[in-house]
């Protein structure tokens, strides 16, 4: 029996790798994949972060892994976006993820966990080529 932690973590993966996967074939079919790169490597990673919290008893290994996973996956699509609006939409798997380790974890490893979330959603939009203003970063962090 799989316990509510981790269905929530592999619905959170799943979800992702299904809408990364959407995105990336929706704009390969569109533009020969030229605006999918980052989506294409988002499904990968959430594929990886997947498979590892599906085996029987993950540890704390595995289960970290699908959580740097989760964490990942929308910094990646953030990293290629030249579409700012589309830097918003990659911000909410983040906001879903951070939601997720507050449920979940005691509340100094939530904390942490959540401050590295956000510097690196805020890093991943500052180095994105879309130009945005500067205050997003501060704002990507609340």
């Amino acid at each position: 029996m799989i316990d509510s932690r981790r269905r929530v973590l592999s619905s959170l993966l799943a979800v992702q790798l299904v809408l990364y996967s959407a995105a990336f074939i929706a704009s390969w079919a569109d533009t020969n994949g030229a605006g999918a790169v980052g989506e294409m490597w988002a499904a990968v990673v959430a594929a990886v972060g997947f498979v590892a919290i599906l085996s029987r008893r993950p540890g704390p290994v595995r289960q970290g892994i699908a959580i740097a996973c989760a964490a990942l996956a929308p910094a990646l699509t953030m990293l290629t976006h030249e579409n700012l609006a589309a830097q918003v939409w990659a911000l909410i798997p983040a906001m879903f993820l951070a939601l997720y380790l507050r449920a979940t974890y005691p509340v100094v490893v939530a904390r942490v966990l959540c401050v590295a979330l956000a510097l690196l959603s805020a890093t991943a939009l500052l180095l994105a080529p879309a130009p945005a203003p500067m205050l997003w970063g501060a704002l990507y962090v609340v």
